[in-house]
C-alpha cells in the first residue's frame, strides 16, 4: 500500500512490485519539515522539453500592420487632363488655309443626301414601266359636318363612332373610296383611276353634303397627299448581298416579310424590293419623282442581280 505523500520512483515501482511478490517492500519518502513533498531533480533536456510546450501555448506577437500611403489630393489639373482624353481632338487648321464655305442648303438646315448614293441618273430601260398604282388625295368642304345626319341621308355610308371617328362612304360606279370627318375634311382612295375621276367623286360628295343639311359645302381645292407606283426589273435580285453593302439605306428581316425596304433622301421615297424583281414605290408626290427614284437605283439593283 502507498501511503500518501510518497514519492514513487522506478525503482520504488521495482520494489513495490517484488513486495507483491513477497521479496521486499517500497521504501517510504518522508516528507519534509513544512509538508511538501520534494521533488526530483530535472535534467537538462526535460527543462528544453518544457520551453519548446510553453512557447506553443504562448500568444504570437502581431505583426504591424503596413500602413498605406495617403492618396495625395486630386489636383484641378489631372482633372482636365483625363477629361482631355476622352474628347474628341479638334483638327487644327493653319492659319492661312481656306475655309470651305457651307452650300446655301446646308446653311438653312436642308437634309443632306447621303454621300454614298448615286447621283446619275441614266435612262431605264424601255422593258422597265413605271406605273402609279395607289392615290390618295384629300380636300376641305368649309364647314362643319353632321355624319350622323349625313349617314341617315346617303347610301353605302358607314358610320361608327365606336370604331372610328370618320364616315366611310363608298361610290361603287365610280370605285372610289372617302373618308369624311367633323372637322369638314374629306380622304379620297382610288386605285390609278385619274385625276377625273377624283375631281367627280370630290363634286359628287359635295352634292350630298347639300341634300344632307349641309348648304354651304364646297370643294376647297384636291392636294394629292400620297401615291404608289410600281415597276418590274425583269431580273431577281439578292437582297442579302444589297442589305449587306447597303446597311444605311436598307432594312431587311426575312424572318418578317420577305421584302426588302431601301429609302432614299431625294426623292424622298421608300422603295420595297422583292426578290423577283418586283419594285413598289411609297410615299412618291408624283409619277415624275417615282421614275426619279427608280433611276437612281436601278445601277444598284443591276449589280446584285447574279
Amino acid at each position: 500500500q502507498v501511503l500518501p505523500g510518497t514519492v514513487m520512483t522506478l525503482s520504488s515501482w521495482d520494489a513495490l512490485g517484488s513486495g507483491r511478490d513477497g521479496s521486499e517492500t517500497p521504501q517510504e519518502v518522508s516528507e519534509g519539515a513544512n509538508g511538501d513533498v520534494p521533488m526530483a531533480a530535472a535534467s537538462e533536456g526535460d527543462t528544453a522539453d518544457v520551453d519548446e510546450l510553453l512557447g506553443l501555448f504562448q500568444t504570437p506577437t502581431p505583426r504591424p500592420t503596413p500602413v498605406a500611403d495617403t492618396p495625395a489630393p486630386v489636383q484641378e489639373d489631372d482633372v482636365e487632363e483625363l477629361l482631355g482624353l476622352f474628347q474628341t481632338p479638334t483638327p487644327q487648321v493653319r492659319p492661312d488655309a481656306d475655309m470651305p464655305t457651307p452650300a446655301p442648303e446646308e446653311a438653312a438646315g436642308a437634309t443632306v443626301p447621303f454621300s454614298d448614293t448615286p447621283e446619275h441618273l441614266a435612262p431605264l430601260p424601255p422593258q422597265v414601266v413605271v406605273k402609279i398604282i395607289y392615290e390618295q388625295a384629300s380636300f376641305k368642304t368649309g364647314c362643319e359636318v353632321d355624319l350622323q345626319q349625313v349617314s341617315f341621308g346617303c347610301r353605302n355610308a358607314e358610320y361608327n363612332p365606336r370604331r372610328s371617328a370618320c364616315l366611310m362612304l363608298r361610290m361603287i360606279d365610280l370605285r372610289l373610296v372617302m373618308r369624311m370627318y367633323p372637322n369638314g375634311s374629306v380622304i379620297i382612295q382610288l386605285n390609278n383611276r385619274g385625276e377625273e375621276v377624283m375631281k367627280k367623286g370630290a363634286s359628287r360628295v359635295i352634292k350630298i353634303l347639300r341634300k344632307c343639311g349641309h348648304p354651304t359645302a364646297k370643294c376647297g381645292g384636291i392636294v394629292i397627299d400620297n401615291s404608289q407606283a410600281s415597276a418590274n426589273l425583269r431580273f431577281p435580285v439578292r437582297l442579302e448581298k444589297l442589305a449587306s453593302k447597303w446597311p444605311q439605306h436598307c432594312l431587311y428581316v426575312p424572318e418578317v416579310t420577305p421584302s426588302l425596304c431601301l429609302t432614299l433622301e431625294r426623292p424622298r421615297c421608300t422603295l420595297v424590293v422583292f426578290v423577283t424583281g418586283k419594285v413598289i414605290m411609297k410615299g412618291i408626290a408624283n409619277l415624275n419623282a417615282a421614275k426619279e427614284a427608280l433611276q437612281k437605283m436601278y445601277p444598284v439593283l443591276r449589280e446584285f442581280s447574279t
